[in-house]
């Protein structure tokens, strides 16, 4: 029996779509899919974070919307958390 082990280099699907990272490109694939009236994205200080660190996702969501998206952090909400508004 031989058994074949290699070094972990990178995380983990369930790791990556789990991230701050991985929750807010979530929040933005939800908007296109399912809430696309959507105008501003309300999210805890994590999430907020995540976005700001990739602005080409927001800009590309901001483009398929046709629109601008505004988001504003709201520390009343939990880190990871978000809400949509019209």
């Amino acid at each position: 029996m031989i058994e074949i082990v290699r070094a972990r280099i990178y995380p983990s699907l369930p790791e990556l779509l789990n991230s701050p990272h991985g929750r807010a490109l979530r929040a933005l694939r939800h908007i296109l899919a399912h809430a696309p009236h959507t105008r501003r994205l309300r999210g805890g200080a994590g999430l907020m974070r995540a976005l700001e660190q990739d602005p080409e996702a927001v800009a590309e969501c901001a483009r398929q919307l046709g629109r601008p998206l505004s988001l504003h952090m709201d520390p009343a909400l939990p880190d990871l958390t978000w809400t949509v508004q019209d």
